[in-house]
């Protein structure tokens, strides 16, 4: 069993890794630290890259067989590595709303869409689909989980993190291609003109945000307005609160304040709503009933333990 590591080391030697170091945070050391050690205690062996052997270790279950496949079909990749792993956000939206498949009311209710009729995971949507020939340098978003509603209740696309955040690599490309700002993809930014401004100045100024992946959030909406039609979505930011550092709650503050940044800046154009994992939490256990107890008590006990 390991006893910890960096889990973004580098191989040295003859023939280093040319991968940029990472900005490791405090929050990730806090909460990769408190998932090693719920790994312990329940008895599960990981690796130093925080690996553990099998993906069913990692999850409270194992997936429903649609979800399996909903991973499997995204482009993340997720089934050949991050669903091992402890601390990426992979395993803990798994391990939240799988459950909850096939009760979607209960996980909607969470975001204010009690209506939730349908529930999926790392959708694909497209941004340019009818506009501009497919790029494999446009890499289209993969929506973390979707939530659709019946008729007038609208679709909510999650935007999920967990240590995320709180690991910075260096950039080394502008977020946009130039194809985003082409006379032929004027659509896609139909009603969201000031978004767009927002990206050219992302594009020029890319340092601007730290902890928020601003261009990230971007291209989700307008995925989002492509596939749902302006006014039918919304977009939810859900992250993890460090509680009890204070190095990492200065991190938690910082991306806080990017998030309100991000809502001056688009300026009503994304519907952007934002909750702490914690928030979910309390209002799923308070939706729940004594048959989900052990699905409460494992999440207590791994994610909600420290507050």
């Amino acid at each position: 069993m390991a006893t910890g590591g960096n889990p973004f080391s580098y191989a040295q030697g003859a023939h280093p890794v040319t991968r940029p170091r990472p900005d490791i945070g405090q929050a990730f050391r806090v909460i990769s630290e408190r998932q090693q050690v719920w790994a312990r205690n329940a008895g599960i062996s990981f690796t130093s890259d925080y690996s553990v052997e099998q993906i069913d270790e990692n999850l409270f279950r194992p997936l429903r067989p649609e979800t399996r496949n909903e991973i499997a079909s995204g482009d993340g990749k997720e089934l050949d590595g991050k669903l091992k792993k402890l601390y990426p956000s992979a395993a803990l939206v798994a391990n939240v709303f799988d459950y909850w498949r096939d009760r979607t009311t209960i996980a909607g209710a969470c975001f204010d869409l009690p209506e939730a009729r349908r529930m999926s995971f790392e959708k694909v949507r497209s941004i340019f689909d009818g506009i501009l020939p497919e790029d494999p340098e446009r890499k289209n978003p993969n929506i973390d989980l979707e939530l659709a509603g019946d008729g007038t209740a609208g679709n909510l696309a999650l935007e999920c993190k967990f240590t995320e955040p709180f690991v910075i690599y260096p950039r080394t490309r502008r977020p946009f291609t130039s194809t985003y700002f082409c006379p032929d993809a004027e659509p896609i930014w139909e009603g969201m003109e000031r978004t767009k401004a927002f990206a050219i100045r992302l594009n020029s100024q890319p340092h601007r945000f730290t902890r928020l992946d601003a261009p990230q959030l971007i291209k989700t909406a307008l995925a989002c307005n492509r596939n749902f039609g302006t006014g039918r979505w919304r977009l939810v930011y859900v992250w993890f609160e460090v509680v009890g550092d204070p190095l990492a709650a200065e991190e938690c503050r910082c991306l806080s304040d990017e998030l309100n940044d991000f809502r001056q800046q688009t300026d009503g154009e994304i519907r952007l709503e934002v909750f702490t994992w914690q928030e979910v939490f309390l209002r799923l256990r308070a939706g729940s009933n004594l048959a989900d107890s052990s699905y409460i008590a494992y999440l207590q006990e791994r994610y909600f333990r420290y507050g």
